[in-house]
């Protein structure tokens, strides 16, 4: 057994006890090595092996894609006690060549484990060193070796958009749809069932985020479905809806967003300003004007009597008392007398209630 000699000063007899290095991907033990010493009275020379103990336990194939490397060590006994003051220096090797360590592995590590993060492929061994103070043992012999394999991330999913839009153009939500949103991500063809995908939407400045229970990718070119997502809890206005793909490993791909709206607060009821009401000798297709409580969106008016129809839908005005007008497209009956009432709907989809009623003859 080859070894190395160090002298130490009147510290008496000088046990090393038995101590085992470790890595561990899952359970197996990758590496093991022992050391002990011998001498006693006022001036002891203190000896520590360079290697000593089992072979390396790996199994045949001792890969993983998980950059998280645990290595793990029998304490060392150092003057009759376990070293904890300063600890252990651990070492990761690539090949033969000398590598950064990181993760806790770093700098004097005072238990028996840590774990390594490694950052690119390779195979890697590791050893260690046990110090006490001012005393530095010998470095171990390296434990057997781990192949780490990164696993490329994931494509961006191809789209990411709500499958149950309100208002114009579908892109809103609304009033009847904000506790049970529905959204669609299309997956790409590299897609995997052991992808998982995430979902979430945000409102303007990111004060408020829902996250929507995961979801597993597809074999090849597929759609996942969120469903009754409740976005309640998010103000009105601009919402971003953010979708990715994170792999076994636990890389996360490029991410996809689109843009919505969220308006829950529906408009006040429209006013029917002409015809007046108990106007008679309105024109059989009868022109209505009025005002509303908000620009854009659409107002119709219903009229009922000897014969009922509703306008073609007229968009009020940019400008406060935002106008509006429309015509019947139809005639209106002879001799009748009839009861018209307008409702606005925003470009969210939210239906007012109806205006006051007015009542006319043609």
């Amino acid at each position: 057994m080859s070894r190395h000699t160090y002298s130490a000063r009147r510290i008496g007899a000088a046990v090393l006890g038995v101590a085992a290095l470790s890595v561990f991907l899952a359970t197996p033990a990758l590496a093991t090595w022992a050391g002990n010493s011998s001498g006693g009275g006022v001036s002891t020379a203190l000896s520590f092996p360079t290697a000593t103990g089992p072979a390396p336990t790996l199994p045949a194939t001792a890969s993983t894609t998980n950059a998280s490397v645990t290595v793990q060590w029998a304490a060392v006994n150092y003057n009759g006690s376990a070293i904890a003051s300063s600890g252990y220096v651990v070492k990761r090797y690539k090949g033969s060549t000398l590598d950064t360590v990181a993760g806790n592995c770093t700098g004097n590590v005072t238990s028996v484990t840590c774990s390594d993060t490694l950052t690119a492929g390779g195979t890697f061994s590791y050893s260690v060193t046990p110090k006490s103070g001012s005393w530095i043992g010998t470095e171990s012999a390296k434990s057997g070796a781990v192949t780490y394999t990164p696993v490329a991330p994931p494509f961006a999913p191809t789209s990411a958009s709500i499958s149950n839009g309100a208002g114009t153009g579908a892109l809103w939500v609304n009033n009847a749809s904000t506790a049970s949103v529905n959204f669609s991500v299309v997956l790409p063809s590299t897609s995997k069932t052991t992808d998982v995908i995430h979902l979430t939407v945000s409102d303007a400045g990111n004060a408020h985020a829902v996250t929507a229970p995961t979801a597993a990718g597809s074999n090849g070119a597929g759609t996942v479905n969120f469903l009754a997502v409740d976005l309640s809890s998010l103000s009105d206005g601009a919402l971003t809806v953010t979708a990715w793909a994170t792999n076994a490993g636990g890389s996360s791909g490029n991410r996809v967003n689109s843009t919505y709206s969220k308006d829950v607060v529906a408009p006040s009821a429209p006013v029917i300003t002409s015809p007046s009401n108990n106007a008679t000798g309105v024109a059989k297709k009868a022109p209505f004007s009025g005002t509303a409580s908000e620009a854009g969106g659409s107002v119709v008016v219903s009229v009922t009597g000897s014969g009922s129809q509703t306008s073609p839908s007229a968009t009020p005005g940019s400008s406060s008392p935002f106008n509006w007008s429309t015509t019947l497209a139809n005639n209106l009956p002879n001799s009748g007398t009839f009861s018209a009432t307008a409702t606005h709907t925003d470009a969210a989809g939210n239906a007012s209630s109806a205006s006051t009623a007015i009542s006319f003859q043609d």
